[in-house]
């Protein structure tokens, strides 16, 4: 798990039952980016600007449309959810062109490059059609983890009228 400092935190802006919609802040670059020794991948965000994403709501927390909370994503999700997204389509792309190597002895180059085409879209609607399903949807969703200890003192919600 990561450390808080480095787990994003953002406003509440809604509340549905067991969902809240968070807008979260632009995330500063990471500890690695800050020392000069990241891989480069803050470069190529497109924006900076604060986003809406929603999230589940941790036992035994009560937000509410104003609070400073402090959400996750488990790495274990965020590793599956990546391997769904871009290892799947990458092991259906090599596996039809594996394939075709070995159905014939000398296979063209660009049928090579049809067949990695054609696993590779074939491994999209896989991952995309697995993402969709339910049980799917609510591994990768992030929940909120506490209530910045600011609108907080002595376990009691403060500055509410």
């Amino acid at each position: 798990m990561s450390s808080s400092s480095q787990l994003p935190t953002g406003r509440v802006v809604s509340l549905d039952g067991v969902w809240v919609d968070v807008e979260v802040d632009a995330m500063p670059v990471c500890e690695r980016c800050a020392s000069g020794h990241g891989c480069g991948a803050g470069l190529l965000a497109p924006t900076r600007r604060s986003r809406i994403v929603s999230a589940t709501i941790g036992n035994a927390l009560r937000p509410v449309v104003g609070d400073r909370v402090c959400i996750e994503l488990a790495d274990t999700n965020l590793l599956r959810a990546a391997f769904l997204t871009y290892g799947v389509p990458l092991i259906f792309m090599l596996g039809t062109v594996a394939v075709g190597v070995l159905v014939t002895e000398h296979l063209h180059d660009l049928a090579a490059i049809g067949l990695a085409g054609v696993g590779l879209l074939c491994g999209w609607a896989f991952s995309a059609y697995r993402l969709r399903q339910v049980p799917c949807q609510q591994q990768f969703v992030p929940r909120v983890i506490s209530i910045d200890s600011a609108d907080m003192r002595d376990g009691v919600k403060v500055g509410r009228a």
